[in-house]
Protein backbone atom coordinates (compact mmCIF):
# COMPACT_ATOMS: atom_id res chain seq x y z
CA UNK A 1 0.00 0.00 0.00
CA UNK A 2 1.50 3.62 -0.60
CA UNK A 3 0.47 7.17 1.13
CA UNK A 4 1.30 9.88 -0.79
CA UNK A 5 2.01 13.37 0.59
CA UNK A 6 1.91 16.45 -1.87
CA UNK A 7 1.58 20.00 -0.74
CA UNK A 8 -0.52 21.12 -3.86
CA UNK A 9 -3.39 22.34 -2.65
CA UNK A 10 -2.30 22.82 0.85
CA UNK A 11 -2.97 26.30 2.04
CA UNK A 12 0.47 28.56 1.64
CA UNK A 13 0.94 29.69 5.26
CA UNK A 14 -0.05 25.75 6.33
CA UNK A 15 2.41 23.88 3.71
CA UNK A 16 5.87 24.04 6.34
CA UNK A 17 3.71 22.74 8.94
CA UNK A 18 1.98 20.14 6.86
CA UNK A 19 5.33 19.07 4.98
CA UNK A 20 6.91 18.59 8.76
CA UNK A 21 4.43 16.27 9.96
CA UNK A 22 4.57 14.29 6.88
CA UNK A 23 8.06 14.14 7.05
CA UNK A 24 7.96 12.77 10.64
CA UNK A 25 5.20 10.47 9.34
CA UNK A 26 7.28 8.65 6.84
CA UNK A 27 10.40 8.53 8.60
CA UNK A 28 11.02 10.29 12.25
CA UNK A 29 10.77 13.85 13.92
CA UNK A 30 13.10 16.18 12.28
CA UNK A 31 13.51 20.36 12.41
CA UNK A 32 13.21 21.76 8.76
CA UNK A 33 14.34 24.63 7.69
CA UNK A 34 12.51 26.77 4.42
CA UNK A 35 13.55 29.00 2.35
CA UNK A 36 10.43 30.43 1.58
CA UNK A 37 8.01 28.49 3.24
CA UNK A 38 4.58 29.92 1.60
CA UNK A 39 5.87 29.11 -1.90
CA UNK A 40 7.47 25.68 -0.80
CA UNK A 41 6.76 22.19 -2.50
CA UNK A 42 7.19 19.62 -2.10
CA UNK A 43 5.66 15.54 -2.82
CA UNK A 44 6.41 11.75 -0.92
CA UNK A 45 5.17 8.46 -2.18
CA UNK A 46 6.06 5.77 0.57
CA UNK A 47 5.55 2.18 0.14
CA UNK A 48 5.89 -0.19 2.93
CA UNK A 49 7.66 -3.61 2.07
CA UNK A 50 8.19 -6.07 5.17
CA UNK A 51 10.40 -4.23 8.12
CA UNK A 52 11.60 -1.44 5.59
CA UNK A 53 9.90 1.19 4.28
CA UNK A 54 10.60 2.85 0.46
CA UNK A 55 10.29 6.45 -0.60
CA UNK A 56 10.54 8.76 -2.79
CA UNK A 57 10.98 12.22 -2.59
CA UNK A 58 10.65 15.69 -4.22
CA UNK A 59 10.72 18.96 -2.82
CA UNK A 60 12.35 22.84 -3.20
CA UNK A 61 15.30 23.56 -1.14
CA UNK A 62 15.42 22.25 2.41
CA UNK A 63 17.21 21.79 5.46
CA UNK A 64 16.62 18.83 7.76
CA UNK A 65 18.50 18.72 11.37
CA UNK A 66 17.80 15.89 13.88
CA UNK A 67 18.50 17.20 17.28
CA UNK A 68 18.71 15.82 20.64
CA UNK A 69 15.50 16.67 21.51
CA UNK A 70 13.98 14.05 19.07
CA UNK A 71 16.23 11.06 20.42
CA UNK A 72 14.19 10.96 23.39
CA UNK A 73 10.84 9.83 21.79
CA UNK A 74 12.34 6.77 19.79
CA UNK A 75 11.93 3.16 21.07
CA UNK A 76 13.50 2.04 17.81
CA UNK A 77 16.39 3.08 15.95
CA UNK A 78 16.71 3.25 12.29
CA UNK A 79 19.26 3.98 9.61
CA UNK A 80 17.71 5.76 6.40
CA UNK A 81 19.55 5.61 2.86
CA UNK A 82 19.35 8.86 1.15
CA UNK A 83 19.95 8.63 -3.10
CA UNK A 84 19.47 12.02 -4.86
CA UNK A 85 18.63 12.09 -8.30
CA UNK A 86 18.94 15.81 -9.68
CA UNK A 87 21.19 17.37 -7.18
CA UNK A 88 23.93 16.82 -4.29
CA UNK A 89 23.09 16.73 -0.66
CA UNK A 90 25.23 17.84 2.06
CA UNK A 91 25.55 15.63 5.43
CA UNK A 92 27.42 16.02 8.56
CA UNK A 93 26.70 13.30 11.18
CA UNK A 94 29.33 11.75 13.97
CA UNK A 95 32.09 14.61 13.42
CA UNK A 96 31.97 13.66 9.82
CA UNK A 97 30.40 15.95 6.67
CA UNK A 98 30.35 15.09 2.82
CA UNK A 99 28.91 15.60 0.02
CA UNK A 100 26.92 13.28 -1.67
CA UNK A 101 26.05 14.04 -5.75
CA UNK A 102 23.84 11.76 -7.93
CA UNK A 103 25.10 8.47 -8.68
CA UNK A 104 25.93 8.06 -5.00
CA UNK A 105 24.38 7.19 -1.47
CA UNK A 106 24.68 8.38 1.85
CA UNK A 107 23.90 6.04 5.54
CA UNK A 108 22.13 8.50 7.98
CA UNK A 109 21.37 6.93 10.98
CA UNK A 110 18.20 8.13 13.57
CA UNK A 111 20.19 7.67 17.22
CA UNK A 112 22.77 10.29 16.51
CA UNK A 113 22.03 14.24 15.55
CA UNK A 114 22.44 15.06 12.36
CA UNK A 115 22.06 17.79 9.42
CA UNK A 116 20.99 17.11 5.59
CA UNK A 117 20.01 19.20 2.99
CA UNK A 118 20.52 20.52 -0.70
CA UNK A 119 20.55 23.83 -1.89
CA UNK A 120 18.18 23.74 -4.35
CA UNK A 121 15.21 21.48 -5.67
CA UNK A 122 15.77 17.70 -5.37
CA UNK A 123 14.32 14.30 -6.02
CA UNK A 124 15.77 11.17 -3.21
CA UNK A 125 15.33 7.48 -2.83
CA UNK A 126 14.87 6.77 0.94
CA UNK A 127 15.48 3.08 2.32
CA UNK A 128 14.29 3.21 5.72
CA UNK A 129 15.42 -0.26 7.40
CA UNK A 130 15.51 -1.08 10.81
CA UNK A 131 19.05 -0.41 12.79
CA UNK A 132 18.64 -4.41 13.86
CA UNK A 133 18.10 -5.99 10.48
CA UNK A 134 21.62 -4.08 9.35
CA UNK A 135 23.38 -4.69 12.07
CA UNK A 136 22.89 -8.54 11.74
CA UNK A 137 24.30 -8.11 8.36
CA UNK A 138 27.39 -5.87 8.93
CA UNK A 139 29.52 -4.92 12.20
CA UNK A 140 30.99 -1.15 12.83
CA UNK A 141 27.89 0.62 11.47
CA UNK A 142 28.95 3.90 12.40
CA UNK A 143 32.10 3.64 10.50
CA UNK A 144 29.57 3.50 7.23
CA UNK A 145 27.65 7.22 8.61
CA UNK A 146 28.54 10.08 6.13
CA UNK A 147 30.45 8.56 4.22
CA UNK A 148 29.95 8.92 0.50
CA UNK A 149 28.91 5.45 -1.52
CA UNK A 150 29.74 5.36 -5.18
CA UNK A 151 26.62 3.70 -7.03
CA UNK A 152 27.47 4.43 -10.24
CA UNK A 153 28.70 0.56 -11.13
CA UNK A 154 29.30 -3.07 -9.60
CA UNK A 155 26.84 -3.99 -6.36
CA UNK A 156 26.02 -0.40 -5.55
CA UNK A 157 24.95 0.18 -9.12
CA UNK A 158 22.45 -3.34 -8.97
CA UNK A 159 21.43 -2.47 -5.24
CA UNK A 160 19.95 1.26 -6.17
CA UNK A 161 19.03 -0.51 -9.74
CA UNK A 162 16.52 -3.17 -7.97
CA UNK A 163 15.39 -0.35 -5.25
CA UNK A 164 13.75 1.79 -7.83
CA UNK A 165 12.92 -1.54 -9.34
CA UNK A 166 11.06 -3.11 -5.89
CA UNK A 167 9.44 0.49 -5.27
CA UNK A 168 7.46 0.41 -8.86
CA UNK A 169 6.18 -3.27 -7.80
CA UNK A 170 5.33 -3.13 -3.92
CA UNK A 171 1.93 -2.34 -4.45
CA UNK A 172 1.52 -5.99 -6.10
CA UNK A 173 3.57 -8.11 -3.18
CA UNK A 174 1.60 -10.13 -0.68
CA UNK A 175 2.89 -10.03 2.60
CA UNK A 176 5.31 -13.28 2.23
CA UNK A 177 6.82 -11.49 -1.05
CA UNK A 178 7.51 -8.04 0.49
CA UNK A 179 9.44 -9.97 3.49
CA UNK A 180 11.37 -12.08 0.81
CA UNK A 181 12.22 -9.03 -1.01
CA UNK A 182 13.29 -7.06 2.08
CA UNK A 183 15.62 -9.69 2.75
CA UNK A 184 17.36 -9.68 -0.76
CA UNK A 185 17.25 -5.36 -0.59
CA UNK A 186 18.84 -6.12 2.90
CA UNK A 187 21.32 -8.48 1.46
CA UNK A 188 22.41 -6.86 -1.38
CA UNK A 189 22.57 -3.62 0.51
CA UNK A 190 25.21 -5.37 3.18
CA UNK A 191 27.27 -6.56 -0.04
CA UNK A 192 27.16 -3.51 -1.71
CA UNK A 193 28.67 -1.76 1.86
CA UNK A 194 30.93 -3.98 2.15
CA UNK A 195 32.86 -3.06 -0.93
CA UNK A 196 36.91 -1.43 -0.27
CA UNK A 197 36.62 2.06 1.16
CA UNK A 198 35.29 5.50 0.30
CA UNK A 199 35.98 8.70 -0.16
CA UNK A 200 36.09 10.02 3.60
CA UNK A 201 37.40 7.16 5.48
CA UNK A 202 41.11 7.19 7.11
CA UNK A 203 43.84 4.46 6.23
CA UNK A 204 43.78 3.19 10.09
CA UNK A 205 39.88 2.80 9.65
CA UNK A 206 40.25 1.15 6.21
CA UNK A 207 42.42 -1.01 7.79
CA UNK A 208 40.01 -1.95 10.91
CA UNK A 209 36.84 -2.35 8.14
CA UNK A 210 38.96 -4.76 6.17
CA UNK A 211 39.95 -6.77 9.03
CA UNK A 212 36.20 -6.60 10.29
CA UNK A 213 35.37 -7.68 6.64
CA UNK A 214 37.31 -10.70 6.85
CA UNK A 215 36.20 -11.81 10.43
CA UNK A 216 32.47 -11.14 9.57
CA UNK A 217 32.62 -13.68 6.85
CA UNK A 218 34.65 -16.12 8.24
CA UNK A 219 31.91 -16.02 10.97
CA UNK A 220 29.27 -16.22 8.16
CA UNK A 221 30.72 -19.00 6.60
CA UNK A 222 31.24 -21.10 10.03
CA UNK A 223 28.16 -19.99 11.64
CA UNK A 224 26.68 -23.96 11.97
CA UNK A 225 29.77 -25.03 13.74
CA UNK A 226 28.91 -25.23 17.76
CA UNK A 227 32.67 -24.71 18.49
CA UNK A 228 32.82 -21.15 17.46
CA UNK A 229 34.67 -19.02 19.45
CA UNK A 230 36.70 -15.56 19.75
CA UNK A 231 39.88 -17.57 19.97
CA UNK A 232 39.15 -19.37 16.89
CA UNK A 233 38.36 -16.88 14.80
CA UNK A 234 41.39 -15.04 16.01
CA UNK A 235 43.17 -17.42 14.89
CA UNK A 236 41.55 -18.08 11.80
CA UNK A 237 41.58 -14.84 10.43
CA UNK A 238 45.80 -13.48 11.52
CA UNK A 239 44.62 -11.28 15.05
CA UNK A 240 45.05 -11.86 18.43
CA UNK A 241 42.01 -11.83 20.52
CA UNK A 242 42.60 -8.41 22.13
CA UNK A 243 41.90 -6.82 18.87
CA UNK A 244 39.20 -8.59 17.86
CA UNK A 245 37.19 -7.88 20.68
CA UNK A 246 38.76 -3.72 20.17
CA UNK A 247 37.32 -4.26 16.53
CA UNK A 248 34.01 -4.80 17.97
CA UNK A 249 33.44 -2.76 20.66
CA UNK A 250 32.03 0.44 18.08
CA UNK A 251 29.48 -2.44 17.13
CA UNK A 252 27.95 -1.86 21.10
CA UNK A 253 28.21 -5.60 21.07
CA UNK A 254 30.62 -8.74 22.10
CA UNK A 255 31.35 -10.96 19.74
CA UNK A 256 29.76 -14.18 20.92
CA UNK A 257 26.44 -11.74 20.97
CA UNK A 258 26.60 -10.92 17.20
CA UNK A 259 26.88 -14.53 16.69
CA UNK A 260 24.08 -15.25 18.61
CA UNK A 261 22.17 -12.53 16.69
CA UNK A 262 23.41 -14.10 13.46
CA UNK A 263 22.21 -17.72 14.14
CA UNK A 264 18.93 -16.69 15.68
CA UNK A 265 17.62 -15.01 12.68
CA UNK A 266 19.08 -17.41 10.56
CA UNK A 267 16.82 -19.68 12.48
CA UNK A 268 13.99 -16.78 12.39
CA UNK A 269 14.36 -16.57 8.67
CA UNK A 270 14.07 -20.52 7.96
CA UNK A 271 10.72 -20.37 9.96
CA UNK A 272 9.12 -17.92 8.52
CA UNK A 273 10.72 -18.02 4.51
CA UNK A 274 10.93 -21.39 4.03
CA UNK A 275 8.07 -24.09 2.48
CA UNK A 276 10.11 -26.77 3.56
CA UNK A 277 11.84 -25.71 6.43
CA UNK A 278 13.45 -28.26 8.77
CA UNK A 279 11.91 -29.23 12.58
CA UNK A 280 13.00 -27.22 15.26
CA UNK A 281 15.33 -29.44 16.67
CA UNK A 282 16.98 -29.54 13.14
CA UNK A 283 16.80 -25.80 12.92
CA UNK A 284 18.78 -25.41 16.45
CA UNK A 285 21.57 -27.82 15.21
CA UNK A 286 22.26 -26.85 12.25
CA UNK A 287 23.15 -22.93 13.57
CA UNK A 288 25.13 -24.25 16.24
CA UNK A 289 23.07 -24.51 19.29
CA UNK A 290 23.65 -26.58 22.08
CA UNK A 291 20.28 -28.32 22.06
CA UNK A 292 16.56 -27.16 21.10
CA UNK A 293 15.39 -25.95 24.86
CA UNK A 294 18.77 -23.74 24.83
CA UNK A 295 17.76 -22.25 21.49
CA UNK A 296 13.76 -21.93 22.44
CA UNK A 297 14.54 -19.64 25.48
CA UNK A 298 17.24 -17.57 22.90
CA UNK A 299 14.27 -16.98 20.73
CA UNK A 300 11.51 -16.50 22.39
CA UNK A 301 13.90 -14.04 25.04
CA UNK A 302 14.22 -12.20 21.08
CA UNK A 303 11.25 -11.75 19.30
CA UNK A 304 8.99 -12.85 22.07
CA UNK A 305 7.45 -15.43 20.68
CA UNK A 306 8.41 -19.06 20.25
CA UNK A 307 9.98 -20.95 17.46
CA UNK A 308 6.66 -22.46 16.43
CA UNK A 309 4.44 -19.71 17.17
CA UNK A 310 6.98 -18.06 14.61
CA UNK A 311 6.46 -20.52 12.02
CA UNK A 312 2.53 -20.47 12.81
CA UNK A 313 1.96 -17.18 12.20
CA UNK A 314 4.23 -17.19 9.09
CA UNK A 315 2.48 -19.82 7.59
CA UNK A 316 -1.03 -17.90 8.48
CA UNK A 317 0.11 -14.55 6.47
CA UNK A 318 1.06 -16.88 3.36
CA UNK A 319 -2.49 -18.30 3.58
CA UNK A 320 -4.14 -15.29 3.83
CA UNK A 321 -2.32 -13.52 1.35
CA UNK A 322 -2.71 -16.24 -0.92
CA UNK A 323 -6.75 -15.91 -0.10
CA UNK A 324 -6.34 -12.26 -0.79
CA UNK A 325 -4.26 -12.75 -4.12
Amino acid sequence: MQRIYDTTGVPAPQRAAYWRQSIAAAYFPLELEFGRPEHFHGELTLSSLGDLSLSRLRSDALRYRRQTCHLTADSEEYFLLSIPELAAIEFSQLGRRTLCPPGSFVLERSGEPYEFLYTCANALQVLKLPERALRLRIAGLDRLCAMRFDARDGTRALFVEFLTLAFRHTAALGPAQAATVARQILDLLAMALQREHDVGESEESAVQAAHLRRIESYIRRHLGEPALTPAGIAAACGVSVRYLHRLFQPTGRSVGEWIRELRLEACREALVGGEHAPSIGALAYRWGFADQAHFCRAFKARYGISPGEARRLARQDKDQGATLG
